[in-house]
């Protein structure tokens, strides 16, 4: 056992030192204006909308002149929700090339992420190339480092998980037979518990002060603070703690020996805390970061957690205490006690296997959707790689169960004490292997999930690199002629802080010669440059050069295929979201998936069929449940009713709706103005914006029925019809088609024939005309101010 724990904490250095990139999880989904873009007027704010909710104090966005000067004359204004933020611009915005930094930290699951945008001022003639902007003492404690904190968090977890469900279904059952070793085994597992109790409280620590260095790096101390103080992780966390303490304070008051006798409320009672143990790092995971159907997402991953922590935990106890007890047996006293134990871990491992199972492949469905998202993105490896790793697992468990259980039955003597020593080492091989899962699993929870990853990836042309034994990865996005972020990410050890990296670009045939650049270190193992120099669509050949003081020059010749549109990934479709009565589904399927792990196990006193038959009803009870509990639905119906084209009843009926519930804080013409706008906290959001037309009908639609969290925003589910609804969406559709015409108009004096401007073209209209058709119906003006609704 010595030597397996060595190899687990060789693997532990070796992970932590290991180079990985940035893998922000609120990361950048639109701007306005767009990456890349050139515009000829002067943009007086930027608009930076993320896939995750960010935490104010810390989120930051900062202007950059082409030279990678910081300008002053900035203002960060908070978003209309918690997805985005906007920074003003200064009024005397020269023309030029110009980059805005973003560093965002997520309140959904505490990951920290930087990025940056940029735009031109001016024509094609003021497109520069930059300098790539870059943020002192960012990023804080490399990926590696902050999975093995996430390691270390889990496994104290799952040590501490199992402490009571193991020995009140499992252990105190298991050595009724042999009752003298009592004392000793209850010994020993109060020994393995405050052992488990140190594990998770060191977890926790590292983990807290790992997360509070990737926000402040240089100031520890002033950054666990301010932590715990301002962030939700550091809410998350001190819940965490104080569940802990409760599950440790009852257990020093259980009656260990007669749980069920002496103390059964109080039994149940930590047996219920248990539940609560796995919720603080659910509530910081994945599922916390969905807009919709979050509750469910949450309870399915507890579900799945609380499973694995409970078989995790499980081999855990069985290894440091049922191992040392069955030393000090006879043959048949190892028999009578193994007879009992075995078929009733199996029973909780069946129990815990299904649980996992199930709500394991919602949760792929909601991170990852595809085969391709699965084999082309970090995420997608790291899950490939644990599920790997499973397969011994179901080995070792099915040689438990199949082989080591029918042996001792029939074993006698010596016999019995080779097959409980073969089973204790089954059962230790399998801890080993648990360890490296649980690695696996907390650098996986530091990945952006694959469905996001593959869609970052849709507007960019990745070429993989290998060469002398080290692989690279270059991105060039958005992958077309023209404007390109360059970013090139070498894999393999760190390389020194005065390594270059150069690209050579050569287009053969159009004699446009070669452009060579040097590009920017960052962080890490990465180089970044951002410049025009793929400015003609062809078949370009990209030499990529990696140079380190004293080494010979690692260099790769590649061919890209430069189009003119960025070619089409396989991004999968939206996965299906539950409201929250789904949990009552979910509660459903797991009490099925119990009952029939025990019934195999013949756990209860009740036959086998008659138990099997009620908890597969349950099973497909909770499916039918969680279904009738689609989130999705309303906006599919949404999607089916309305047509292409905006429908002239339904605006104007949209209309009324609009002007009764949502000109007052959105204003007569959508833009945020209303009223009631200057009363808010936080300015109403902008339906004409870029950001704002960009949100699909099924968004309008779930943000009107069921308001938006940390916003002013009502729930209208309740007041308005579905066709009310639908109305609304549609006057909105119109006002935004009202304003991309009127920001897309061409300026007066570019244009050749009269009229020139909208007034005279209003004008124009306005004069009879025999040859005009009569109007049946009139769209009505989006933007023009209605009469507001008397009382």
């Amino acid at each position: 056992m010595a030597e397996a724990l060595a190899v687990v904490l060789m693997l532990l250095g070796g992970w932590a030192s290991r180079p990985s990139p940035a893998s922000a999880h609120a990361y950048l989904t639109q701007s306005d204006p767009a990456n890349n873009s050139i515009l000829p007027e002067r943009p007086s704010r930027v608009v930076l909308v993320y896939s995750e909710p960010l935490e104010r104090g810390y989120s930051q966005a900062t202007l950059y002149d082409q030279a990678g000067t910081a300008l002053p004359g900035t203002g960060l204004v908070a978003g209309p929700d918690d997805f985005s933020m906007t920074l003003t611009l200064p009024a005397d915005l020269p023309r030029g090339t110009f980059s805005v930094l973003w560093r965002t930290l997520s309140t959904a699951d505490g990951h920290t992420g930087e990025g940056y945008i940029t735009f031109t001022h001016g024509n094609d003639t003021s497109v520069q190339s930059i300098v790539i902007p870059t943020t002192e003492g960012a990023g804080g404690p490399p990926e590696g480092v902050r999975a093995v904190s996430r390691w270390l968090a889990y496994l104290g977890l799952a040590a501490t998980l199992a402490i009571w469900p193991m020995w009140v279904l499992v252990l105190r059952p298991g050595i009724a037979p042999v009752w003298q070793v009592g004392p000793a085994m209850i010994g020993r597992m109060r020994r393995y518990g405050l052992a488990a109790f140190a594990l998770a409280l060191l977890g926790n620590v590292v983990a807290l002060v790992v997360q509070a260095l990737g926000t402040d790096p240089d100031r520890p101390l002033a950054a666990v603070e301010a932590t715990l103080r301002d962030t939700r992780y550091g809410e998350v966390w001190l819940f965490r703690m104080a569940v802990l303490f409760l599950y440790g304070l009852l257990l020093a008051n259980c009656a260990w020996w007669r749980p069920w006798k002496r103390g059964r409320l109080l039994t149940l009672l930590t047996l219920a805390v248990t539940v609560a143990l796995p919720l603080p790092f659910s509530l910081v995971a994945h599922a916390a970061a969905r807009p919709t159907g979050r509750e469910m997402a949450i309870a399915s991953d507890l579900v799945h957690l609380y499973g694995a922590s409970l078989w995790v935990g499980g081999l855990l106890v069985l290894t440091a205490v049922l191992g040392p007890t069955l030393g000090h047996l006879t043959g048949a006293g190892r028999k009578a006690v193994l007879g009992r134990v075995l078929p009733r871990f199996s029973a909780v491992a069946l129990a815990a296997w299904g649980v996992m199972g199930i709500t394991g492949l919602y949760a792929a469905w909601l991170q990852v959707g595809n085969f391709s998202a699965l084999r082309a993105t970090a995420y997608g490896e790291s899950l490939t790689q644990k599920l790997l790793l499973t397969l011994p697992l179901l080995a070792l468990a099915a040689f438990n169960l199949l082989v080591v259980t029918r042996r001792l039955r029939r074993s006698t003597g010596e016999g019995v004490i080779a097959w409980s020593g073969r089973f204790r080492a089954a059962v230790a091989v399998e801890v080993v292997i648990v360890a490296v899962v649980l690695l696996v699993a907390g650098r996986l929870v530091g990945q952006a999930p694959a469905r996001d990853d593959l869609e970052r990836q849709d507007d960019q042309v990745v070429l993989d690199l290998a060469a002398e034994g080290r692989d690279a990865r270059l991105a060039i996005a958005p992958g077309t002629s023209g404007l390109n972020h360059f970013r090139l990410e070498v894999a393999g050890a760190d390389l020194p802080p005065d390594s270059l990296a150069i690209m050579r670009l050569t287009l053969p045939g159009q004699g446009t010669g070669q452009s060579q650049v040097e590009m920017t270190r960052a962080a890490g193992n990465a180089f970044e440059w951002h410049g025009s120099e793929l400015a003609l669509p062809g078949d370009w050949t990209v030499q990529t050069v990696v140079r380190q003081p004293g080494q010979a020059d690692w260099a790769v010749t590649t061919t890209l295929e430069l189009g003119r549109v960025p070619p089409d990934l396989d991004i999968p479709g939206p996965a299906w979201r539950f409201g929250p009565s789904a949990i009552l589904g979910l509660a459903l399927v797991v009490v099925g998936v119990i009952g029939v792990a025990a019934a195999s196990q013949g756990r209860w006193a009740v036959p086998a069929r008659k138990v099997v038959p009620l908890g597969t009803a349950a099973m497909a009870l909770g499916l039918m449940v969680t279904i009738q509990a689609r989130a999705d639905l309303p906006g599919e119906r949404l999607a089916a009713t309305s047509p292409l084209a905006l429908d002239v009843a339904a605006v104007t009926r949209g209309q009324e709706t609009y002007t009764s519930y949502c000109l007052a804080c959105h204003g007569p013409g959508g833009d945020g103005d209303g009223p009631l706008a200057a009363s808010l906290p936080r300015p109403p959001a902008d339906l004409t914006s870029a950001h704002g037309a960009a949100h699909s009908d099924e968004d309008l639609l779930f943000w009107v029925e069921n308001g938006i969290r940390g916003t002013s925003m009502p729930a209208f589910g309740d007041t308005l019809t579905p066709d009310q609804t639908r109305d609304a969406i549609a006057y909105v559709r119109a006002m935004q088609e009202g304003a991309i015409a009127l920001r897309d108009a061409p300026d007066p004096a570019e244009c050749a024939i009269a009229p020139r401007d909208l007034a005279s073209l209003s004008t124009l209209a306005a004069t009879p005309s025999a040859a005009r058709p009569p109007v049946v119906a009139e769209i009505p003006v989006p933007g023009a101010t209605p009469a507001l609704p008397e009382g």
